[in-house]
C-alpha cells in the first residue's frame, strides 16, 4: 500500500510541473502532421517535414528565451499578412495552447500565427 502512495504523490508533483499538455513537438506536428489525424498546411516551397523541423527549432528557442507576450496574441486572426514570430517563452506557450484549441481551418484561416515555418 505504502508504495502505491508514494506512486500516486509522484505522479501528482510530476502533474503539476506543467509537463502535461502541448509541446513544441505535439504543436508542430498538428499543424505540419499528415491527414486526416493531423492538419498538413502547406507552406510553399517546402515539404512537410521540413516545415515540422524548422516549427519545432523555432518553438524550442522561443522557450529559452524570457520576456513578455507584448501585443502577440495568437487568438486573433492574422489577417494583414505580416509574419508573426515567436520570441520568447511566454509567447510560445501561448501558440501552443492557441494551436490545441482551433481547427484545421482555423489555422489555415490566420488563427495562431506563425503556421508557415
Amino acid at each position: 500500500m505504502r508504495a502505491f502512495t508514494l506512486v500516486a504523490l509522484f505522479g501528482a508533483a510530476w502533474a503539476s510541473t506543467g509537463c502535461i499538455g502541448p509541446s513544441c513537438q505535439s504543436t508542430c506536428s498538428t499543424i505540419f502532421g499528415e491527414p486526416p489525424d493531423q492538419c498538413g498546411l502547406q507552406v510553399p516551397g517546402k515539404d512537410l517535414e521540413d516545415s515540422f523541423r524548422d516549427c519545432r527549432d523555432a518553438c524550442e528557442v522561443a522557450l529559452t528565451q524570457t520576456g513578455e507576450v507584448g501585443d502577440y496574441n495568437p487568438f486573433e486572426a492574422n489577417t494583414g499578412g505580416f509574419a508573426a514570430v515567436l520570441e520568447n517563452e511566454k509567447q510560445a506557450a501561448l501558440w501552443m495552447d492557441c494551436v490545441e484549441e482551433h481547427s484545421c481551418e482555423d489555422l489555415s484561416d490566420g488563427f495562431c500565427a506563425p503556421t508557415a515555418f
